[in-house]
């Protein structure tokens, strides 16, 4: 979903015209404007980096050890697709930061 929501991979993907970007089905599920069809879903985003981070802070069920890789994941796509399409042109991603994300730690 994120990727949909990159004015630069969006442009890309619609003058491609190979397929249509999640932009384009929430246009046509909803019968939006283009905008709200950026804004709702970067609220469904919003809502979900919430029920999140709730789950990170309540552990219970589940252990940290399983959750740690899901949120990991959750967080590399920002890096991945926060100023261009790094799937679509992976020379512009940061790779030192999946690295850290997923091989280092951070120290806070």
């Amino acid at each position: 979903m994120k990727n949909g929501l990159i004015t630069s991979g969006y442009n890309f993907e619609h003058e491609r015209g190979q397929s249509a970007t999640g932009v384009d089905a929430y246009i046509k599920t909803f019968g939006v404007s283009e905008n709200e069809a950026i804004e709702e879903p970067k609220k469904m985003i919003e809502n979900a980096w919430i029920y999140i981070n709730e789950g990170c802070l309540k552990l219970g069920e589940v252990s940290m050890d399983l959750l740690a890789p899901i949120l990991n994941l959750s967080r590399m796509i920002p890096v991945v697709y926060w100023y261009d399409d790094g799937f679509t042109f992976p020379g512009k991603t940061p790779k030192e930061y999946i690295n850290l994300l997923f091989v280092g730690y951070v120290p806070m």
